[in-house]
Formats: C-alpha cells, structure tokens, sequence
C-alpha cells in the first residue's frame, strides 16, 4: 500500500507543482483519505476479533475491541456482524442488530442473546448471557493516521492509505480537490467535484457518474451475490 508521502507528489503535481505546499499536501490527503475510509467499507479496513462473555454476571453491554495491529492500536468504525459461538463452537447464533429504541421496550430477561443495539460505542446484548459465550466481532476500522514525531513527518512516511488500488485516483483527487479550495481556485475544485461525484447532462438530464460512482459500480460487479440496492427505472405512458 502507498503512504502518504509517496501520493503527496502526485498531488502536488496537480496543483501546478507547488513543491511550497508540500505540509498542506499532506493535511490535504490526511483528511481525503480519512474521508473515503469512513465513508466506504473496504475489506482492506476489515478485522476479526473474539471476546469470551461470562455468563450470569448480569453484564450484557460490551465496548467496542481496540485491535493492536502490526503494533499500533486501531479503533472501530461500525459492526459488520456479531455471532455468538458455545462451547467447543456446538453452537452458533448469528445476532440480529436492532435500534436502540426497541431495546428499551423490552424487558430484561436472561438467556441466550438473539439481537444487539449499537449504543455509544458499545453493544447491548438482548437478552442478558445466561451461560458463557465466545462473542465474534466482524469489524469496520477507522482509518488510523500515524502520530507525528518532533520532525512533523512520521505520519506521512508511516502512515498507509488501505483502500483499493483503484480508489488511490479518488484520494489524490480529493486532496487536490481540498488544495484548490483552500487556495480560492473554486472553478478547478468545481471540475474535480464533477470528476469525481458526476454531473448531469444538461440535454437529456441522465446523470453521467464520476469517478466514485465508477468505482463503486466496478465492486458490485465484483460481488454479484450481494444484495445492492437497485433503482427502478422510470416509464412514462403513452395511449
């Protein structure tokens, strides 16, 4: 995976070369970056972990894991999924997510969990474990940005930009997207806008997908057995 450092010379050679702005270059990626990282799920910020639940303690709230990861401490974005497995795995229950308002309808009771309610950084189990259990976290990770040293350039060396190699383009151009804003050259962050969330063509008012749409349209097609949302297409009628 290519660090910031190494995509911050392909961004300042979109801004004219501006080799002056190589520390707003990076703060520019920084911040693309952790945008699309929270926005899409790639599998290149997706992780595994386990937490053993002891049964009959009353405890059915759990906090999200912090995953150590090549040494470094990762936190989470979302859950993916949460499976319940017994002793010696006889036993396993896929959890239902629920809103965290129909858990407060529901009476407490015990017994093996079927539902949980993400809330404030937790999980709440429904019902509360009766017996112990080995909790299997599917996770969606924030995108971690390296720490910066006294040098101010430990994060740009270190810090790895985990989305697919197509989506590299889209980071760069959000970068330099962000850069022209911040230098009131409105009319080239405008095109890049378009480039990258699309445009409507004016003529027949078909909306013609930029690069992100692009993008995402290519990973549906990699995964044809995923339910994807799919929008109706509109007929007029005629007599």
């Amino acid at each position: 995976m290519a660090t910031i450092a190494e995509r911050a010379l392909i961004v300042i050679s979109m801004l004219g070369n501006r080799t002056d702005l190589q520390t707003k270059v990076e703060g520019w990626l920084k911040a693309s970056y952790f945008e699309i990282g929270m926005r899409y799920d790639f599998e290149e910020l997706e992780d595994t972990h386990n937490t053993s639940i002891v049964g009959l303690n009353n405890n059915n709230t759990y906090p999200y894991p912090t995953l150590s990861i090549s040494n470094n401490n990762w936190e989470v974005r979302a859950i993916k999924a949460l499976t319940l497995f017994g002793n010696n795995n006889n036993r396993v229950i896929p959890l239902v997510k629920k809103d965290i308002k129909w858990l407060d309808r529901m009476p407490e009771v015990l017994g093996p969990p079927a539902i949980f309610c993400s809330y404030k950084n937790s999980v709440i189990l429904h019902p509360t474990p009766n017996t112990d259990w080995t909790l299997r976290w599917r996770v969606w990770l924030k995108p971690r940005i390296e720490p910066e040293d006294n040098n101010n350039n430990l994060y740009m060396n270190a810090t790895e930009i985990l989305v697919p190699d197509d989506w590299m383009e889209v980071v760069d151009y959000g970068a330099a997207m962000r850069g022209h804003t911040d230098l009131l050259e409105r009319d080239k962050a405008g095109e890049i806008m378009q480039l990258l969330h699309g445009s409507e063509d004016p003529k027949t008012g078909r909306r013609i997908p930029g690069l992100i749409g692009q993008r995402l349209l290519r990973r549906q097609a990699e995964s044809p057995m995923n339910e994807w949302g799919i929008r109706p297409q509109k007929r007029g009628y005629t007599k």
